[in-house]
């Protein structure tokens, strides 16, 4: 008679049962590569291939040859023994210590960042693969080393498409890599890339990745803010931001495929997207990314966030209420990612010439209150945005708020210019309402200059990303503004008096574009600098300028133009530093090099200056 095996040993159970069924080979692989669909050599209690890459082996899936409950106790014990020492010794490691203002970071180890203990990188993983391989080598599938709860991976039968159920833990595809350091590129962010797109509650970030971090809009935001903490840098990582972009757009699109999962974390995380597209000059991509956020937005109901109580909302179901709260510093974050929205619509909306979704007169936000976002946040009450909003000297408009301003005023002006050229193609009285629209839009950017003016300033504009950015888009507004009424004079054959103020306001919007770059132009170009944070949105004014300086040149006296062709050489420059001559603002001011080359081979250079002074003293 044979000898039972002992219930305490877990081993011999494992033993006859695969003696029973032939061996290794008459069970299940290990749980990892069934997931992987590779090769495993199925040895217990860790395959080779999951020993030699450091994954965590296990073999949970093989229901139909799991010993007993009773029988498994054992080891069940032994496991949770062993997590208990690796979490002991990893909690005695000198880095991990408490970070003042994230207690979530106290509770779980975070290696230093000097010497993060990772296996080298394969150049594969660097690499585009197509999505029907599934093989790829996992060279790092937790978090552990970043203190952070594992990512931990679902069944097989919980993906999209296979669970009955939709499953708020599906995961991306196989190919798609978690990006190293994900830490330093929120702390990029943060500490960099925040003030100019000060959106996110970095609190309230930290402590959602810190209690559910598989919930799929938090995922999704993650990789977000760590692609924009990837872009910072003056010599970018492109695999580190096609990582992060890839990760971030995947699971934008498992959060859209899934329900109830429409709710701030991935609107953030669409801006994010849409801010990152238009960097890298994917305008057609941004777009459509910009069309999925504002209909998000709309779901969201973000567009009524003030409006009165006493006004329904809609009972047919369409909005997704967000979650109530009376904090303020959550209120403010659901405006200013709004806001975001409204500002980035209006930029891709004048670099494609299409018209703008977002109708102001349908918006009822509050404009972004100053402060930093955070539970010490107290709400200015600031009023509800329109285009003839009575700003008084008592309201405080942060630097933020001005571009929001500025925005609805570059949105104006450009529904002016094209209704000039809808009228013109209707045949209407030639300038019918042209010229009424023109004086009260420049008597509107005089007040907002007059309002915001702490924030025109050199200073200001030195030191805050966002007021640089401000300055610079609202003199290319104002110029814009007047190169239209230039323009429209010509046509109607208008007396030169007529524009000549909107010439002298052209000349020294120019010229304040071009000086506001040069000082703020990097001797040293380092992470974080003006030029880098605000590259998508001075290519605009750059060429707006260069070009109301191309046409002085043209028509300049001795007198002035060595000074014009100086700013026009420094606008060029600046030009080639944010793009490449074959990109579409270089395109645009194609011209300007053969101009400005001609004048140089007509004037020797600035030997014009000479010139005048030879000029002085043979007179007297």
């Amino acid at each position: 008679m044979s000898e039972l095996p002992s219930a305490a040993s877990p081993q011999s159970n494992t033993n006859e049962l695969e003696s029973s069924r032939g061996g290794p080979k008459g069970r299940l692989a290990c749980d990892v590569c069934r997931e992987r669909k590779v090769r495993c050599d199925r040895a217990d209690p860790r395959c080779g291939r999951c020993d030699r890459l450091g994954h965590r082996c296990s073999y949970y899936g093989r229901k139909s040859y799991r010993p007993a409950m009773d029988s498994d106790l054992p080891r069940r014990l032994s496991e949770l023994q062993e997590r208990l020492s690796k979490a002991e010794a990893l909690l005695a490691l000198p880095g991990a210590v408490p970070v003042a203002g994230y207690p979530w970071l106290s509770q779980a180890p975070c290696r230093p960042f000097s010497e993060p203990e990772l296996p080298a990188i394969p150049d594969v993983v660097f690499q585009d693969a197509p999505e029907e391989c599934g093989n790829q080598e996992p060279w790092c599938t937790s978090l552990e080393f970043l203190g952070l709860p594992e990512l931990q991976t679902p069944a097989a039968t919980e993906e999209i498409g296979l669970s009955s159920k939709p499953s708020s833990h599906a995961r991306v595809s196989d190919d798609a890599e978690q990006p190293p350091d994900l830490i330093a590129l929120y702390r990029n962010y943060f500490e960099i890339f925040y003030p100019t797109l000060p959106i996110l509650n970095q609190q309230r970030f930290f402590s959602e990745i810190a209690r559910d971090p598989n919930h799929l809009p938090t995922k999704c935001l993650s990789y977000a803010v760590a692609l924009m903490g990837s872009m910072v840098a003056v010599v970018q990582d492109r695999a580190i931001q096609h990582q992060c972009y890839h990760l971030a757009r995947q699971y934008a699109e498992l959060c859209e495929r899934n329900e109830h999962h429409a709710d701030l974390n991935l609107f953030q995380s669409l801006v994010f997207i849409l801010r990152y597209e238009l960097d890298v000059r994917q305008v057609t991509r941004a777009w459509m990314t910009l069309g999925r956020a504002i209909r998000l937005a709309q779901v969201l109901d973000l567009n009524h966030l003030d409006r009165p109580a006493s006004i329904c909302r809609s009972s047919w179901g369409f909005h997704v209420a967000l979650p109530t709260t009376q904090e303020q510093g959550d209120l403010e974050e659901r405006r200013r990612a709004f806001w975001a929205l409204y500002i980035l619509e209006t930029y891709t909306s004048m670099r494609a010439g299409i018209p703008c979704h977002i109708d102001l007169p349908q918006v009822q936000v509050n404009l972004a209150s100053p402060g930093e976002l955070g539970p010490d946040f107290e709400d200015m009450h600031m009023p509800i945005l329109t285009e003839n909003v009575n700003l008084t000297p008592a309201t405080h408009i942060t630097s933020y708020g001005g571009l929001v301003l500025m925005a609805t005023l570059a949105r104006q002006c450009m529904r002016h210019v094209m209704q000039s050229i809808t009228a013109e193609s209707d045949s209407p009285p030639p300038g019918s309402g042209f010229w009424d629209r023109h004086y009260a839009l420049s008597q509107a950017i005089n007040d907002r200059m007059a309002g915001l003016k702490a924030h025109l300033t050199a200073k200001a504009s030195r030191e805050d990303p966002a007021a640089f950015s401000l300055l610079v888009n609202l003199c290319a507004v104002d110029l814009y503004l007047h190169e239209a009424a230039i323009d429209q004079a010509e046509r109607q054959d208008l007396p030169s008096s007529v524009v000549a103020e909107s010439r002298r306001r052209c000349s020294a919007d120019a010229l304040k574009i071009a000086s506001t770059i040069r000082m703020n132009y990097p001797v040293a170009r380092s992470d974080g600098d003006m030029l880098a944070l605000q590259r998508t949105f001075i290519g605009w004014p750059l060429v707006m300028s260069m070009r109301a300086l191309w046409r002085e040149l043209r028509a300049a006296t001795d007198l002035t133009a060595d000074g014009v062709a100086g700013s026009l050489r420094f606008l060029s420059g600046a030009l080639d530093a944010i793009e490449e001559e074959s990109g579409y603002w270089h395109h645009l001011v194609a011209g300007v090099g053969v101009t400005l080359q001609k004048w140089e081979e007509e004037h020797d250079g600035f030997g014009s200056l000479l010139r005048q002074e030879d000029r002085k003293r043979s007179r007297s």
